[in-house]
């Protein structure tokens, strides 16, 4: 080549050198935005392939999450209860894996409950949790409400018999409070009086979401019958109540006249001390009442004239399907009042230890033959039916009807009858008390040399030890009508018992409890085997 033409070329190189410089510059500039778009994508697709694999992994993983959980649960309590000096429970150590954890009767005490309940926190499988009789009492309540307010799984509790007595209203009220997710709530044998009983009930009401409390075997009183009724019955998940065992009496009024308007399906309201002024509150509240299906006022104090309050309300609360009043005060009439005002949906009726009478049989065998299926629980029957009582016909006795001796026998036959007795047996009980106390008193005087009076008779008793005896027998005969009656039959102030008792007509019922004889043997028998007895030797 020409050096003419070579020189001519070379600024060709020159430009083309600097053309690639700046190219070379150009795609320095635009080579790291490239290298950023790949990294982003890179990432992407990398989260995207590490979502993928996380989804398709085993289950293996979740199993082995759960022993890990368990573990740490069993490391804590052990190490608490070696910082806190008391002696770990194998029923803990146990039970983790267990949905219902019973800590009853393990002495836990005090300091014990706060290893359990700190423990407990962390834990997703327990959700009921039973510290009954463990006498934690209630200073160590603030222990199990700050367990409550955490572990939102624990949806029954039970503290029967641990000692929180009275005057422990600040950490009741907490506890109650922090029972938002307890459906079952057992604070029974507690010793908790009416003040305890009134703040449950408020703050319960706020709360509302407890479906069973029990309270039986505690000491409210008759004070805080309608303070706590009218909170209770704005519990409207409220549906089982137990509050047997108490001392509400006359205070029950206040808390049946809440009844209708309460979600209650079972209220047990047993020995109370019930007597039959609460039984009309009793019967509006059914009248009002749509949920009620058992109803359990059992071993209480309810008469003849309550039973007859009650029994018409029993039809008008259709929801009804279980009446427990066995142990009560009414007999025949009542019990037959109570049979007459059932409704259609009564599956039981229990009045076990109550007599009944003729008009309660005859209505029970027409429920047999209608085709009711109700199953009644009574006790004896009155078979007065069989054999008459009297020519006289039977009423109520009014306070201001003056006994003559016709109709004062046929006052005490009625009342032995009600209360399922024989008449005669009683008769024949209080001659015999009488005889062997004045026997008694006649040796005494012969011992000390007392002349015995001539005129003096054993078998006649005079009207106030009649009247006495008659208010002490089983009858149980009210002082001023027993008096009435020991007038009517007494002449010349003494009453004859062995005409009282020829008078008495024996009944069925007093046959078959009448104690059978053994036949004694003949004097030929006994010839007999003293001839057999010689013939054997």
């Amino acid at each position: 080549m020409d050096p003419e033409d070579q020189a001519e070329t070379e600024p060709e190189t020159e430009l083309t050198e600097e053309n690639e410089e700046i190219s070379t510059s150009d795609s320095s500039i635009d080579e790291p935005q490239e290298t950023e778009e790949d990294a982003e994508s890179i990432f992407k697709r990398t989260i995207k392939e590490t979502l993928e694999r996380l989804q398709n992994l085993p289950t293996a993983a979740q199993e082995m999450e759960v022993p890990t959980i368990k573990k740490g649960i069993k490391d804590v309590y052990t190490k608490l209860c070696k910082a806190l000096n008391v002696p770990t429970s194998s029923t803990f150590l146990n039970g983790v894996e267990t949905k219902a954890m019973d800590f009853s009767y393990q002495c836990i005490g005090s300091l014990g409950i706060i290893a359990v309940t700190k423990a407990l926190v962390p834990c997703q499988s327990v959700e009921t949790l039973n510290l009954s009789y463990n006498q934690i009492g209630a200073k160590s309540l603030p222990a199990i409400t700050s367990l409550l307010q955490i572990n939102e799984h624990i949806t029954s509790l039970s503290l029967v018999c641990n000692a929180i007595n009275k005057n422990s209203l600040e950490p009741l009220r907490n506890l109650i409070a922090a029972c938002y997710w307890v459906k079952v709530l057992d604070l029974s044998d507690n010793n908790l009086g009416d003040e305890e009983f009134i703040e449950i009930a408020v703050n319960l009401a706020k709360v509302d979401k407890t479906k069973e409390l029990n309270l039986s075997k505690n000491d409210a009183g008759p004070g805080c019958g309608s303070a706590f009724g009218v909170p209770m019955s704005k519990c409207s998940e409220l549906e089982h109540l137990d509050l047997s065992y108490n001392h509400f009496e006359e205070g029950s009024s206040g808390l049946f006249g809440a009844l209708k308007n309460s979600n209650l399906k079972y209220l047990n309201f047993s020995k109370n001390g019930i007597n039959d002024e609460a039984m009309e509150a009793l019967a509006k509240g059914l009248r009002g009442n749509k949920t009620l299906q058992r109803l359990d006022i059992s071993s209480n104090c309810i008469t003849n004239k309550g039973a007859r309050v009650l029994a018409p309300s029993l039809k008008k609360c259709s929801t009804l399907e279980i009446i427990q009043l066995g142990n009560n005060e009414f007999q025949g009439q009542g019990s037959s009042a109570i049979l007459s005002g059932l409704g259609e949906n009564v599956k039981i009726l229990d009045i076990k230890g109550m007599s009944v009478n003729l008009k309660f049989v005859q209505t029970l065998a027409k429920y047999e033959k209608a085709g009711r299926d109700v199953k009644v629980i009574y006790g004896s029957e009155i078979r007065y039916d069989v054999l008459p009582r009297s020519s006289q016909p039977v009423a109520e006795s009014t306070e201001d009807e003056v006994l003559t001796e016709s109709s004062a026998m046929v006052f005490v036959q009625r009342l032995a009858d009600e209360k399922g007795l024989s008449l005669k047996h009683i008769f024949r009980d209080i001659h015999a008390k009488f005889i062997n106390q004045k026997t008694e008193e006649a040796l005494q005087n012969a011992e000390e040399g007392r002349k015995k009076d001539e005129k003096e008779r054993v078998v006649h008793m005079t009207t106030d030890e009649f009247a006495r005896a008659l208010s002490a027998s089983n009858l149980a005969v009210q002082k001023a009508k027993a008096v009435e009656v020991a007038n009517a039959f007494s002449a010349e102030g003494h009453v004859n018992m062995f005409e009282m008792i020829q008078k008495v007509k024996w009944r069925p019922d007093d046959l078959a409890a009448k104690p059978k004889s053994k036949k004694k043997p003949s004097p030929k028998d006994k010839k007999k085997d003293k001839s057999k007895d010689k013939k054997k030797k």
